[in-house]
């Protein structure tokens, strides 16, 4: 098994992340041994597999993946591949499910309970740490399984909620294991793996940066049968994940606001949208009654119902980082600060960049021209938001059509990996460029 393990990871660190290609490759092989011992010419006739893959797939060193297997076993961390039969089978629905994921904890078994993900804004109101809180708070008594990013605001509120409640939950990162993000967030981070579990697809020693955040989001909606917005604005992280769930045929979840208030213009524009309001907890548990009702824990539920109390003290016990909507708006950094453990990839012989990306060192060179794109005069921000951003973006956008919506998969034809365009779309529909449509298509706003 440690053996398989092994070239699970191998197959993890060349594929890297968000690779469309590896369904492909698990309809055609039985193992990552298979894999590897596969010939450049065999990888070339698996239909539908890109060059650059089979270029990546090409680098049969174990270096790496004996380092992170032995970083993992020093550090109680464990390896939880595709084929582990607590995978989740939802993530194995996804386009481009994880290889692995690197779990820090105990993973609940989540194919037989509701599942639900619980994401919002980082600076939340009053209003919506309240709601958060005791909707998480009542889905953990009735047995459901909580899932969140760890961010500060709603998904550390929702995380503490779960857990006093009695639930597991499970936090997604968009960093290595090993690194603590956000810093404000270590004595939960490990609240959370003593609850549940703490797990990524990103390979130990990998910085949280920016990117990889939109890019984690769908395992965050891909684990659950759905998506609960409890407060967001129009561009937040939150609604990029529940677009996640839509896109992958997930019920989404959110609770209204104010009118004309900034923090629930995303949640409001969800609902007018389609997404199911929510007022309370059982309107959750209603959708899945009939498939999970044994599952569900109603009596547990009403006792956690009558003893229920909250406090900013309980918040402050598990170390959940509370900022309001009040206070002064920070400037974001695209590549924060965080600390990491001992994985020390100077002595196991990596580079200094991140495994995930190590990969692309033997894949083809691009020869993509990158034209200069032209943003229409519609009067708002465009074109000055366009040039803010990073060249490789301006040239995706740019073979946007103006006319019709493109898939991901073509755009990957100008050279780059599928998950360098899902991050670039991602941004792109960040910065209300460009908007996501079912089925995997894109389309300039």
């Amino acid at each position: 098994m440690k053996t398989e393990t092994l070239y699970w990871v191998w197959l993890s660190c060349r594929l890297g992340v968000a690779n469309r290609d590896f369904p492909r490759l698990m309809l055609k092989y039985e193992s990552p041994y298979d894999i590897y011992t596969a010939s450049p010419e065999e990888l070339c006739s698996v239909d539908g597999i890109g060059r650059a893959t089979v270029e990546c797939l090409s680098n049969k060193s174990l270096d790496i993946p004996s380092n992170i297997m032995e970083f993992c076993a020093k550090t109680d961390v464990r390896v939880m591949p595709y084929s582990s039969e607590l995978y989740p089978n939802r993530l194995r629905l996804l386009p481009a499910p994880p290889v692995l994921l690197y779990v820090r904890g105990t993973m609940p078994q989540m194919d037989h309970r509701v599942c639900i993900a619980v994401v919002g804004t980082r600076r939340m109101s009053e209003y919506g740490r309240d709601c958060a809180y005791k909707i998480a708070y009542e889905l953990g008594a009735a047995n459901a399984v909580t899932v969140s990013g760890l961010a500060l605001g709603i998904d550390g509120v929702a995380a503490c909620g779960a857990i006093r409640g009695g639930g597991d939950t499970v936090a997604v990162l968009g960093c290595g294991i090993d690194i603590i993000y956000p810093k404000a967030h270590a004595k939960l981070t490990g609240i959370i793996a003593e609850n549940g579990a703490v797990v990524t697809e990103y390979p130990p020693g990998t910085p949280p940066i920016g990117e990889h955040f939109p890019i984690r989001n769908r395992i965050i909606s891909g684990m659950c049968q759905g998506t609960l917005v409890v407060e967001a604005d129009e561009r937040s992280g939150a609604i990029i994940t529940a677009h996640e769930a839509m896109s992958q045929g997930r019920q989404v979840f959110a609770i209204p606001g104010n009118l004309g208030e900034e923090n629930t213009s995303g949640t409001n524009a969800l609902i007018r949208d389609g997404a199911i309001m929510i007022m309370e907890t059982d309107d959750i548990l209603r959708e899945y009654r009939k498939l999970y009702d044994k599952y569900i824990d109603l009596p547990r539920l009403a006792a956690a119902r009558r003893r229920y109390s909250f406090s900013e003290e309980s918040l402050d016990n598990m170390g959940v980082s509370a900022r309001y909507a009040r206070e002064s708006r920070p400037v974001h950094s695209n590549e924060p600060s965080a600390p990491r453990a001992s994985f020390d990839r100077k002595k196991s012989g990596a580079s200094s960049t991140s495994y995930v990306h190590e990969h692309k060192k033997n894949a083809p060179v691009k020869t993509v021209k990158t034209p200069t794109p032209t943003v229409k005069a519609t009067g708002d921000h465009s074109a000055e938001v366009l040039a803010s951003l990073d060249e490789k973006y301006r040239a995706l956008f740019a073979e946007i059509p103006d006319d019709r919506a493109v898939t991901a998969d073509a755009l990957a034809k100008l050279g780059y990996s599928i998950g360098e365009v899902m991050t670039a779309m991602t941004m792109l529909e960040l910065k209300g460029l460009v908007s996501s449509l079912p089925g995997g298509l894109y389309i300039k706003r």
